[in-house]
Formats: C-alpha cells, structure tokens, sequence
C-alpha cells in the first residue's frame, strides 16, 4: 500500500532565480503535497524492483537469500574484448592495474568464488590470454566486431552449461 496524497493545485507557486537555480516557492501545504508526491514515486520504484527481482528468481528456480537459498548454476560472461581508443592508454583499460592486480583480474576474483557461479566466461582476444593461464574453471569466447557479437560470443560458450541464469559484466568497469 502506497502513500495517498490528496493535494490541491490550487494554491499559489511560484518559481524565482536563486544562485544560478530555478526554486519553487510556495505555502506548507505545498511542500507536504511535494513530499508526499516524492514518496508515492518512491514507493511505485520500489515495487517494481522487488516484482523485477521476484521474477528474475523464479526464472531462476531459485529464491532471495534472506528465505535460506540462493539462485544456482549462474553463468557470466566477463566482456574484456574492448580497446579502450578513447583513453589513450598503452593497453586497454580493463588491464590497468588498481592496487597491483588488473580491474578484470579483481572482477573475475570475485565471480570465481561465488558458489552461485557455475562457469565464468571471458570474452577476450587471444593476444591477452595467457595472462588469464593460471586461472582454474575459466573459458574463453572471441569478442566480435560490436559489443552485442561479444555478447553472444560468451552466451555461446556458456550453451553447454546449461546456466539458469546468466550475468553480463563489463569487465572495464569493476
């Protein structure tokens, strides 16, 4: 049950410059309509994210784990296949180093060792993947041309899993 706001428009408003910004002025009353107004939004977002996460999860055949089990045989696709042109680096951004260790290296780190996770696949090209040999459990897709052939790349890779639900992560952004 939503909060009800029952507000008139008839009271006067009016909008005046101050610092550079539009402010609305008007009585009490229309401060409590806009507050409860904000509220009513807030409420009609939060509905909606708790019936979006309700059907991702029984899509999944699994449920939240606050109810004591968790959504399992998750796939992901790690998409690492970018050049990162635009900043001017001297390799691609998702293998820049944050605190010693790469920003898709820290993102793989955590999807490995989730217990949801069943297989992890990383989309990369074959010049950069010996940097990956050491890691256990991870595939490999080519990435494509665009990021939507990238995608079904690692979609493709991750067919013989039989996954119930599947992640998409740009690894250049942790």
């Amino acid at each position: 049950a939503g909060v009800v706001a029952s507000c008139s428009s008839a009271s006067k408003v009016r909008d005046r410059n101050v610092g550079g910004r539009r402010v609305r002025l008007g009585n009490e009353a229309d401060l409590r309509c806009d507050i409860l107004r904000m509220k009513q939004k807030r409420s009609r977002l939060d509905a909606g994210r708790l019936h979006m996460k309700d059907q991702a999860l029984s899509v999944a055949g699994g449920s939240d784990k606050s109810a004591g089990t968790s959504v399992r045989n998750v796939g992901v696709v790690v998409l690492a296949g970018g050049v990162g042109s635009r900043m001017k680096a001297d390799r691609p951004k998702q293998f820049l180093e944050l605190r010693g260790k790469s920003i898709v290296e820290r993102s793989l780190d955590v999807f490995l060792e989730m217990p949801e996770v069943s297989r992890v696949v990383l989309v990369v090209d074959v010049a950069y993947r010996d940097r990956f040999s050491h890691i256990e459990g991870l595939h490999f897709a080519d990435p494509g041309k665009e990021r939507q052939d990238s995608v079904y790349s690692g979609f493709s890779a991750l067919r013989p899993s039989g996954c119930s639900l599947v992640a998409v992560h740009d690894a250049a952004r942790p």
